[in-house]
């Protein structure tokens, strides 16, 4: 039925269909729309905020694709920004792509507000070819590549010189 899901401490599971973001409780039931799409694909990616109750969607028209605020008793949203990936939260951050670059923009969760102006983590990557812009980024220099994984809406960092390879996990709870 569908895919790109979250899921929140409460036991909700939010993920896409064609026409909606459905809702479905983690213990089993039938999805049910949260935020009905006015055409199909509009709503892709969401991923819950720390309160789990609002969460980030990236909203995909032709031409455009935004990173909105959706909440699960709301059928409205609150354009965020201008995006070409889906988002990540971490640490007072939602993390992006945009133009070739990976940008943090400062976030306050209790306010649910950008805090300050988006600036550049990496340069020169690249999203993955996929309908909505999966963020799967990858530097085009040896270095630093990052990945998001929609399984564990975490990000996995991994760094390289020579031989030696670090990796590491940055997330937010949700």
């Amino acid at each position: 039925m569908g895919n790109e899901g979250t899921w929140n401490r409460d036991g909700v599971i939010l993920f896409s269909g064609s026409a909606a973001i459905y809702r479905v409780p983690a213990t089993g039931g039938e999805p049910v729309p949260t935020l009905r799409a006015e055409q199909p694909g509009l709503y892709r990616f969401p991923i819950f905020l720390p309160d789990g109750r609002h969460f980030l969607v990236l909203t995909a028209q032709p031409g455009a694709m935004e990173l909105h605020l959706a909440a699960l008793d709301r059928q409205e949203t609150t354009p965020l920004l201008a995006a070409d990936s889906q988002a990540s939260y971490a640490n007072g951050h939602l993390l992006f792509a945009r133009a070739g670059a990976l940008l943090a923009a400062p976030f306050d969760a209790d306010s649910l507000k950008l805090t300050g102006e988006s600036f550049v983590v990496a340069d020169k990557v690249r999203v993955s070819p996929t309908p909505a812009g999966s963020f799967r980024l990858r530097q085009r220099q040896p270095g630093l590549r990052s990945e998001h994984s929609h399984r564990h809406s975490a990000t996995d960092l991994a760094g390289s010189h020579g031989q030696a390879a670090r990796h590491g996990r940055a997330s937010g709870r949700v």
